[in-house]
């Protein structure tokens, strides 16, 4: 797993379901950037990441990855900070060991 701290250990099964879904986020996140790049207003862009349950677990790796691997996506004539605002978990289980 890219960006991976030295001594995390991921749930096999949260890992391979957040793998499977990644690239489909990041394409996602990518293509709102740049339609909120066509506006005029120049606010930094504030990432939060949410689930409950399964959806939690998912959250809590999507939110490491952007972290660890310092997401970023361009935009034209435009700058834009963004930043990982927060992660907001309901109902979360164990996804990682320390």
């Amino acid at each position: 797993y890219e960006g991976k701290a030295s001594g995390v250990q991921i749930h096999n099964g949260f890992q391979s379901a957040w793998l499977k879904m990644r690239s489909t986020v990041k394409d996602a996140m990518e293509r709102r950037y740049k339609e909120m790049s066509t506006g005029s207003i120049k606010k930094p862009i504030k990432i939060f990441v949410t689930g409950h349950s399964l959806g939690a677990a998912l959250a809590d790796l999507a939110s490491y990855d952007i972290w660890c691997n310092k997401w970023n996506f361009t935009m034209p004539k435009k700058n834009i900070v963004q930043e990982l605002a927060g992660t907001i978990l309901f109902g979360t289980v164990r996804t990682c060991k320390f």
